[in-house]
């Protein structure tokens, strides 16, 4: 069971809330942005600046965490720059204002999630980290499927001193409003909410525990434990909250007396990297599908715009059922095994776009059905919250913030990469050349992930 529910809790509340800040902006960006008078291209800026700080917050905020602690501190700042965010996104003055608010609302999201989802990593079992990654996602849906129908109500057209608040900047009120709310209620939580790890700490004190000696890969230390008048050496890994006796530990590795390698270092091996990589890709995935949909819908099939909008409602409750769905295997099946189904579903997903490809020149009623079809199954980015989950055991836990960062930061490099690269498919051999990449880069994850998959446990796991 979770030991600390409240910190679970906020998390929901906080996916939540990105989920309806998302929805919100995106359908009344370009409408904002046209009536500042600019094009296309700015609104491309606008829409992908948030990508790009979002990819800088996240390690940024997620390592000053680790190295000095206070997340409570930083989280607060985080909450608080997405207030700025957001009132500058509702001056309309100028089009640099949403620009620039756009910029500051992705470097407070990516920090935000960092230290978030690194608070979830630490104060969970490790048997529970997969279900509660995946819930954070399908709570992510369920703000996202609430934000349209929320925008579509919410549309000022008032001024007030000189300043014109219409369709296309309520969205930034309303934020505003939002994000204030939830930084006074951040201000309130008890300050035992937050569990602090310092990565340069010579030794962490918890209850009944005294670090005496450390462990050269900074992931375990040795502890004098106490429990039920039982004094024993014991190791205690940072990791699963277990213990081991003396002579497992022993026989695990040898102990290191050097002081300084106790100091927890930012390891890249390959496990960590095609984690990341497998994020990158679902996520190039995942862009392609919700990207491309509109474009082929509107262009090359000739539907109407509701049509679209019900593709997206479908697939995003469709999202919402397959996420529940998972975290209910996740209580019988390991989140390794889970993994496989996600990447069957990417490879489904690429073979349907292309079947589209390979009958790009004979449009019938049926391949609507197979527009959705495809959307359905290329939309989830299931790889992100299962490699958090699998991120969180097989690194230092004092490190926790910082690899969530990366991870996040992994999400919008691959909402960038994809969006970018299917832009410019828009013939027949394009879109083919295109689902062969995809399909070259899914066979490169899905060895990568085999080579490693005996290995994606944590040290508890190991030794049963």
């Amino acid at each position: 069971m979770v030991r600390h529910k409240g910190i679970v809790k906020f998390g929901y509340a906080r996916q939540f809330m990105a989920g309806c800040e998302n929805y919100l902006i995106a359908p009344t960006a370009w409408y904002y942005v046209r009536s500042l008078g600019q094009n296309e291209l700015f609104l491309a800026f606008v829409l992908s600046s948030f990508n790009v700080s979002a990819v800088i917050g996240g390690p940024l905020f997620g390592r000053i965490v680790d190295r000095i602690g206070h997340p409570r501190l930083v989280f607060l700042f985080t909450c608080w720059l997405k207030v700025v965010s957001y009132i500058l996104y509702s001056i309309n003055i100028s089009a640099f204002f949403p620009l620039i608010g756009r910029l500051i609302s992705g470097l407070g999201s990516g920090g935000g999630v960092a230290i978030i989802l690194g608070q979830i990593a630490v104060q969970t079992e490790v048997e529970d980290r997969k279900t509660i990654f995946v819930l954070l996602e399908a709570v992510f849906c369920v703000g996202a499927t609430f934000g349209p129908g929320v925008g579509s109500f919410i549309a000022f057209d008032v001024t007030i001193w000189g300043w014109h608040i219409n369709q296309g900047n309520s969205p930034g009120i309303v934020l505003t409003i939002v994000w204030s709310i939830f930084l006074i209620v951040t201000v309130l939580l008890p300050k035992d909410f937050w569990v602090e790890i310092v990565s340069d700490d010579e030794g962490r004190i918890t209850d009944n525990r005294t670090f005496i000696q450390d462990d050269p890969k900074g992931d375990r230390r040795l502890t004098e434990v106490h429990p039920k008048d039982d004094r024993s050496l014991a190791e205690y890994d940072l990791n699963v909250d277990r213990y081991l006796t003396k002579e497992d530990a022993i026989a695990d590795r040898t102990v290191a007396d050097n002081d300084d390698e106790s100091k927890a270092k930012i390891e890249w091996n390959s496990r960590i990297l095609c984690l990341l990589y497998l994020t990158i890709a679902d996520e190039i995935f995942s862009s392609t599908a919700t990207f491309y949909v509109p474009v082929l819908a509107l262009n090359h099939f000739h539907l109407e715009l509701i049509h679209v909008k019900l593709l997206f409602l479908n697939c995003t409750l469709f999202s919402l059922l397959l996420f529940i769905l998972f975290s209910l295997a996740s209580d019988y099946f390991d989140e390794r095994k889970i993994f496989l189904v996600a990447l069957s579903m990417q490879i489904a997903a690429i073979v349907v776009l292309t079947s589209i490809g390979f009958t790009w020149d004979y449009i019938t009623s049926a391949q609507n059905y197979i527009l959705l079809l495809y959307i359905c199954l290329g939309m989830p980015y299931f790889a992100y919250p299962l490699s958090n989950s699998i991120l969180s055991k097989i690194t230092d836990a004092r490190n926790a913030s910082f690899y969530q960062g990366v991870s996040y930061a992994a999400l919008q490099s691959g909402i960038l990469i994809g969006r970018v690269a299917v832009s410019f498919v828009n013939t027949k051999e394009r879109l083919i050349i295109y689902c062969v990449v995809l399909m070259l880069l899914w066979l490169l994850g899905l060895i990568w992930f085999a080579v490693h998959y005996k290995q994606f446990v944590a040290s508890e796991e190991k030794h049963q």
